[in-house]
């Protein structure tokens, strides 16, 4: 089992190595082992150890046994961390989608490793740093840090770290000013109520609780002179049957935005409403998309988003790409929400139709 001691004998070890790098030439021989072992103290398995991630990083290169070890003649290879704060690190990464688009990014490039490391406090951060050379670090999350235990880490650090935060969920933590991709959970909600204008519908009902995305809904309603009834929110789905029809005769509903855990009892309470068939905007995975099809027909569900799995296979992927520049460049960049694409069906709808909305 290791140990602290050990864990540091082996970081003094790799930065002994790079700083002999530093006072020799390319391809150069280095001592042996043996020589080494001798010079330092150390045991054989620690030292080999130690070489072969080296040699993994193009810092040192071998021959054959009799010619020996030298310096690299190839470019220093940039090692980029990927740690995951799921389920207290424990978790690892519980969006594949996103994790594919990650790899991908690294896809056919030998310049780059990736170390898949489990921490699961910010404070770890600097002494794993330090112990696998990392040149940048991904922190895969599903809620965002507070602003204190940003603060707290060490400007070297801080400015070595991309935040991934990967949830649809919306936090009102407010998120570092860089180094940070997110979702742009302001653009879909608003887009909801932009389709619903494009097709005519000017009454929405509100199925979910009175959260962020339902004030960023009421927001956009008021900028485009649609028609909001405070009555129009029904957050218990056991009263969705009582309260309906009385709502829908009304205020003359033509448009829903039902939260996913309230779509099937919304999809029940409806189905013998006679003539009730209002917009209803809905994005989900590629197996949510079929489903939904499949077994509420009698729905006017329209997904006027790319899939969720095409989304955060592309927004793993452009992390993937930021890392990589972060680790070059050593400079911060500016956080960047990201948008869902439109999906090709609702691209034709905004083509064919008048007077784009924006």
């Amino acid at each position: 089992m290791k140990t602290a001691g050990t864990a540091r004998k082996k970081v003094e070890l790799r930065e002994r190595f790079l700083k002999y790098a530093q006072e020799h030439a390319v391809n150069d021989r280095i001592p042996t082992v043996a020589e080494f072992r001798k010079a330092l103290g150390v045991t054989n398995y620690m030292l080999l150890d130690c070489m072969n991630e080296l040699v993994k990083e193009g810092q040192i290169y071998r021959k054959s046994r009799k010619e020996g070890t030298f310096l690299s003649y190839h470019q220093k290879k940039y090692v980029i961390g990927l740690f995951d704060n799921t389920s207290g690190g424990k978790g690892f990464v519980d969006v594949p989608a996103w994790m594919s688009g990650f790899f991908r990014a690294f896809t056919r490039n030998e310049d780059y490793l990736l170390r898949i490391v489990p921490v699961s406090k910010a404070e770890n951060l600097p002494e794993a740093i330090r112990q696998f050379g990392l040149d940048s670090v991904v922190w895969y999350t599903t809620s965002p840090f507070s602003n204190p235990i940003l603060a707290a880490l060490p400007e070297g650090v801080r400015k070595k770290v991309l935040y991934a935060v990967v949830s649809m969920r919306v936090y009102e933590n407010s998120l570092p000013a860089f180094n940070t991709i997110e979702i742009d959970h302001d653009f879909w909600p608003r887009e909801y109520v932009r389709a619903a204008v494009r097709r005519g519908c000017r009454n929405f009902l509100m199925v979910s609780q009175p959260d962020r995305i339902f004030e960023t809904m009421l927001d956009e309603m008021r900028k485009l002179g649609m028609q909001w009834h405070p009555e129009c929110i029904i957050s218990d789905p056991d009263e969705l049957t009582k309260k309906l029809p009385a709502l829908v005769r009304k205020y003359q509903i033509d448009a829903v935005r039902c939260a996913g855990g309230m779509q099937h009892s919304y999809a029940l309470a409806v189905k013998d409403m006679s003539g009730f068939h209002p917009f209803m905007p809905v994005y989900g995975t590629e197996n949510i998309y079929r489903l939904f099809r499949k077994d509420y027909p009698w729905l006017n569900a329209e997904f006027i988003f790319e899939h969720l799995d095409d989304f955060y296979d592309r927004l793993g992927f452009l992390t993937g790409k930021a890392a990589i520049k972060l680790a070059v460049s050593g400079q911060t960049f500016k956080s960047r929400q990201i948008r869902m694409n439109y999906s090709k069906e609702y691209k034709t709808e905004i083509k064919n139709k008048k007077g784009w909305i924006r």
